[in-house]
């Protein structure tokens, strides 16, 4: 399948100008109705503060979260709460916390879950297949929040989980792989030197621990973004 992979690169000075018009174009070519979840992060968000300023249908589009930290929408680090103010809040799309006010983890996990079997209709292997997931890439290869020797690697059923990462002393909420590598396209977006030293790696006759490696060897429609 890695021959069947797409390397988009562009020079650091227009990156985030050339990931939000290749969105744009990806986005703006379809017209049915798109489910579509974004990773949380840096990286994402000067992307995404583009995008919203493109004429879109944006009622056509509606979006989740690969994955969240254990905290409030008002904290700092969660990652609904920075996309929902670089982007969510400038657009017309529904979109769709994990986590929810007056509810535990726990609650909000479920309430998620449902939200997605509900509104991602279409089914293939018996799992909702979302039409677009867009994904970054931690300098220790780890994707969603799927990092490298935790127990969220092996899950094989469940669609979203808590997942205990001892390195990070945290615990985080994510999708898994089953969801990840049912999605119809994944777009991987990088930045920095380190990532491309990953993804040498990843693409090399060597296994590798990153977790990214099995989306790279078991998912076909596989775009990347490199600066």
């Amino acid at each position: 399948m890695k021959n069947k992979h797409f390397f988009l690169e562009s020079n650091q000075l227009n990156f985030d100008n050339f990931a939000a018009d290749f969105l744009f174009d990806k986005l703006n070519n379809n017209k049915l109705i798109l489910n579509i979840a974004l990773s949380g992060g840096d990286t994402p968000l000067p992307i995404l503060n583009l995008l919203k300023n493109k004429n879109l249908i944006w009622e056509r589009l509606n979006f989740y979260l690969v994955d969240e930290r254990c905290v409030k929408i008002d904290h700092p680090q969660s990652n609904y709460g920075n996309l929902n103010k670089h982007f969510f809040k400038h657009i017309t799309s529904e979109s769709f916390p994990i986590v929810q006010p007056n509810i535990s983890f726990v609650d909000g996990i479920d309430n998620y879950k449902r939200s997605i079997i509900k509104n991602v209709s279409r089914i293939k292997n018996g799992i909702p297949e979302f039409d677009l997931i867009l994904l970054g890439m931690g300098d220790d290869g780890h994707m969603a929040s799927l990092f490298p020797n935790t127990n969220g690697l092996k899950e094989s059923k469940e669609l979203v989980i808590f997942n205990k990462i001892p390195q990070l002393q945290s615990e985080r909420i994510t999708l898994t792989y089953p969801v990840l590598l049912n999605a119809k396209e994944i777009i991987v977006i990088v930045k920095g030197d380190s990532k491309k030293k990953i993804i040498k790696e990843l693409y090399s006759n060597l296994s590798t621990d990153y977790p990214m490696q099995k989306i790279v060897d078991e998912f076909e429609n596989l775009h990347w973004l490199i600066d």
